[in-house]
């Protein structure tokens, strides 16, 4: 299954920026006993191909490298004050802006704790977001017709490795 948001079907980073992706994709490896299964976890950004959207958000797929989905996170780097400008819908705002599980896709039940990792992750690691963020400008400044085609949002995604 797909994932829309607004009715648009968002698109694979890494469909449109492979090299790119598999030297920027965030990937951590779990190596100690714990709750979460022990193995190597990608982050595949999925942006929304419409040049007159100006989201700047981003949603997440956890994966591993076998395909396996194990969490989708939505990720609004702005203010909960500009999605309520920009929304259409201002009472999503809150939500818009920061981490969330995101509603319209499978997640394990793992997801929360992927949750957790990933806002410390945010938290501490601004180069990491200002990486999201040009990664959101470089598919936004695509040409139309370089935007559309393969790569969509769907629980068998592929996981790239890449750069911590």
């Amino acid at each position: 299954m797909a994932e829309t948001y607004d009715g648009v079907t968002l698109q694979e980073f890494a469909s449109k920026f492979r090299r790119v992706a598999a030297e920027e994709t965030r990937v951590i490896h779990v190596v100690e006993r714990g709750d979460i299964p022990l193995g190597e976890y990608g982050f595949l950004e999925f942006f929304c191909p419409d040049p007159a959207c100006d989201c700047r958000r981003v949603t997440l797929r956890v994966t591993t490298p076998d395909g396996r989905a194990w969490a989708s996170i939505s990720f609004g780097w702005e203010t909960a004050r500009f999605y309520r400008r920009w929304a259409h819908n201002p009472n999503d705002a809150d939500e818009m802006a920061g981490a969330s599980l995101d509603p319209l896709n499978h997640q394990s039940k793992f997801a929360e704790w992927f949750l957790s990792f990933f806002r410390e992750m945010v938290r501490t690691d601004r180069k990491y977001v200002e990486r999201l963020k040009r990664h959101y400008r470089m598919f936004k400044n695509l040409p139309r017709e370089k935007i559309g085609g393969g790569g969509h949002l769907t629980a068998q995604s592929t996981a790239t490795r890449g750069k911590r």
